[in-house]
């Protein structure tokens, strides 16, 4: 088989897997059944995970039936198709992929929880939910345990202790990288289960665990409005440090913090990720503090990307992401490269911003020399082509005319 044929035969697996064409899939997989291999090229997701998070059983039981991997790993996310059903609530694809010997236990490389914490935390797509209930059930029947997020999501103190118990390293584990790398402690403030709070302190929880390096749990209590856990943290002995000072406006004493040590902020430092945390929160008088102080506004920190894949990005591009010109502005006037390309697919701020529709942080960044023109490294896609590509007319027109005559072709 040439490489060709064989890159159109993935290509048709992969379209009957989106489509829920179990004929076509059947088919092709009677002819070749090793095409349970197949990638799609934008995730890396196989045949396997796409029919698994739709819910098409039938061609789950195809895929199995022909030898597919069932804990084959998704290319960016690090998930099994297991995670997949579970986010969606499918029981029926579980209990295959059960049967068909599907581990409960591996944890995805985004959020670094198993299935079961999936079913009972992860919100991927919710237009594709049907009995998520069901399938966290049904993974605890079959031997699944709850982890300590899990147990807080159900808010469910008895449940927590048990973990805890059980493993009492479970109140250092850290969600991955797209929850910020929280801790149970943060992830309980998060989650407004303020009253599980006294009992993970009581259990051992560290009282000053921070968000990532980032926003300390006490400074969370307070950006949240959380008086409860605020109180507890307070009684826990919980410091009142830099980013709590920040977050609750006490910017003269966060002068003096880094006025007294600059390196904290700097690269190495013990608060250098703390930028990125107050760009994701909108906080631009903080980041102005910071950036006084030599923070780097083009230092990077592993997030999620728009084009769904893990990378090192800088604090512009969660401005962007979050549409907060106050915040950018003064990322830009500290020297953040606005055309900065980040990301797999190697997009700009300005494919960000427009993709999310924020009109007034466009207007800035092309302000400050954005390129229209600038074209993504997957599609070659202008930011405009990527505003058109979410709906927001309005805005690829806003960036088309600030850019030279003829430059943008809608790719995507």
């Amino acid at each position: 088989m040439d490489v060709q044929r064989a890159q159109d035969r993935d290509g048709r697996l992969i379209a009957a897997c989106f489509e829920g064409d179990a004929a076509s899939a059947r088919a092709l997989l009677a002819e070749e059944p090793s095409l349970w291999r197949a990638r799609d090229s934008e995730l890396e997701s196989t045949p396997l995970h796409l029919s698994a998070h739709r819910g098409h059983l039938d061609i789950v039981d195809a895929l199995v039936a022909a030898g597919a991997e069932v804990d084959a790993r998704e290319g960016c996310s690090g998930t099994t198709a297991l995670h997949w059903a579970a986010e969606a609530g499918h029981v029926g694809v579980a209990e295959r992929l059960l049967a068909a010997g599907a581990s409960c236990e591996v944890r995805d490389v985004w959020h670094a929880l198993a299935p079961l914490d999936w079913a009972e935390i992860v919100v991927h797509a919710p237009h594709r939910h049907a009995d998520r209930a069901g399938v966290a059930e049904l993974l605890e029947r079959r031997g699944a345990v709850p982890s300590v997020f899990s147990a807080i999501a159900r808010r469910d103190s008895a449940a927590v202790r048990r973990v805890v118990t059980r493993d009492h390293a479970e109140l250092e584990r850290r969600l991955g990288p797209v929850d910020g790398e929280a801790t149970p402690l943060v992830f309980a403030i998060e989650r407004g289960a303020s009253e599980l709070v006294g009992l993970l302190l009581e259990l051992g929880a560290e009282p000053e665990a921070a968000r990532g390096g980032g926003i300390s749990a006490l400074a969370l209590a307070r950006m949240l409005r959380d008086d409860t856990a605020e109180e507890r943290l307070d009684a826990a002995g919980a410091r009142r440090d830099l980013s709590f000072l920040l977050v609750s406006g006490e910017l003269d004493a966060a002068r003096e913090v880094v006025r007294k040590d600059a390196s904290l902020v700097r690269a190495g430092g013990q608060w250098s990720a703390l930028l990125h945390a107050v760009a994701l929160y909108g906080l631009a008088d903080a980041a102005q503090v910071l950036l006084e102080a030599g923070a780097d506004p083009n230092a990077t920190r592993t997030c999620l990307g728009l084009d769904e894949w893990l990378a090192e990005v800088p604090p512009l591009f969660l401005a962007a992401g979050k549409g907060s010109a106050s915040v950018a502005r003064r990322l830009l006037d500290h020297g953040a490269r606005v055309d900065e390309p980040a990301m797999r697919a190697r997009l700009t701020a300005l494919h960000v911003a427009a993709f999310r529709g924020w009109t007034p942080l466009v207007d800035l960044l092309l302000q400050a020399g954005a390129s229209p023109d600038a074209r993504d490294a997957r599609h070659g896609g202008t930011p405009a082509d990527w505003a058109r590509h979410a709906g927001r007319a309005d805005v690829a027109e806003r960036i088309e005319g600030a850019a030279p005559s003829g430059s943008s072709a809608q790719r995507l």
